[in-house]
């Protein structure tokens, strides 16, 4: 069997902000971005951090999912396909390539430092039950 094209994308970042919905001609669905990192050493021995941030696009019930589970910050893996759209800011018309999203998984959430703060608290009360609250 000869494969004529693919087009499959696999990516695992963090959410750059909390996925929004969004209405569009064929319906509703939940966008946001994913920052991808690459870090290497260039020829002067220097490292080199490289961010790259891709537009993700949720329909329907996956859509729906995203919008309950996903928050800035979390690590996520996103699997779909790329695709081309058309957007229309006043005037202006330009493309934008996006992942048409057919699944994710959440790999870990973002923990903020107060969150981290509480969850220190509750493992200490835990060691001591006789702490005051």
């Amino acid at each position: 069997m000869f494969i004529k094209s693919i087009n499959s994308v696999m990516i695992v970042g963090r959410l750059g902000s909390d996925p929004k919905t969004i209405t569009t001609k064929s319906g509703s669905a939940c966008s946001f971005s994913v920052a991808t990192n690459e870090v290497y050493k260039d020829k002067d021995d220097m490292t080199v951090n490289i961010t790259t941030w891709i537009n993700v696009v949720f329909w329907g019930k996956q859509a729906e999912n995203a919008l309950k589970v996903l928050n800035k910050g979390d690590l996520v893996a996103v699997f779909g396909s790329l695709a081309n759209r058309e957007i229309t800011i006043g005037e202006e018309t330009r493309s934008t390539l996006e992942i048409r999203t057919e699944k994710f998984e959440l790999l870990s959430k973002n923990v903020s430092k107060e969150t981290a703060e509480d969850v220190d608290d509750v493992k200490t009360e835990k060691k001591n039950p006789k702490s005051k609250r």
